[in-house]
């Protein structure tokens, strides 16, 4: 008796967890999660299509334009507080969703980072069958935007205007504390 009712909470949690992330990212479209929408564009390399998508929010600005003042990536990866991306993916996934996203094995992020070192905008590069949904994208955005900050000096950033940064986050990693 025991037994079956274990195996039919089981079964219950599995279809809560279903219906709760079904929301599929689409290439080619939009998705709206509370008060951000999305754009859904396939990755394309050499005009063919890849197993890509890269989801962006439609009311970032930075995303087609080119920064004033060039910073390398590698410069600002050593700028990154710590403990900032970890405490955003924690935010957003309890470690039962973090779980089920290992599959996907981690998430493509590129940052549009102000002279002073806040993240104001973020793009995802995900693989077309991944299992996030834009809900889930929308609280990570957010929550990339109020704890992931980069220590840059004024002189490092004079004439800037914003900076890029591509980072690739393992979820096992955030699943064992680990930054980066």
């Amino acid at each position: 008796m025991k037994f079956i009712l274990f195996c039919l909470t089981i079964s219950i949690l599995i279809l809560i967890s279903t219906f709760t992330y079904a929301q599929k990212l689409k290439p080619n479209s939009t998705v709206k999660a509370n008060q951000t929408t999305f754009r859904i564009e396939e990755v394309k390399q050499f005009g063919t299509s890849s197993n890509g998508i890269t989801v962006v929010n439609v009311n970032n600005i930075y995303r087609n334009h080119a920064p004033k003042v060039y910073m390398a990536p590698g410069d600002l990866y050593g700028k990154i507080e710590k403990g900032g991306m970890l405490r955003a993916f924690k935010l957003t996934f309890n470690d039962n969703r973090l779980r089920q996203l290992l599959p996907d094995h981690g998430i493509n992020l590129k940052l549009y980072i102000s002279p002073d070192g806040k993240v104001e905008e973020t793009d995802f590069l995900l693989e077309n069958t991944t299992l996030l949904n834009a809900k889930e994208l929308a609280q990570l955005q957010n929550a990339i935007k109020t704890n992931v900050f980069f220590k840059l000096s004024p002189g490092e950033t004079k004439g800037g205007d914003f900076f890029t940064v591509s980072l690739f986050v393992k979820y096992q990693n955030v699943l064992d504390g680990i930054e980066r």
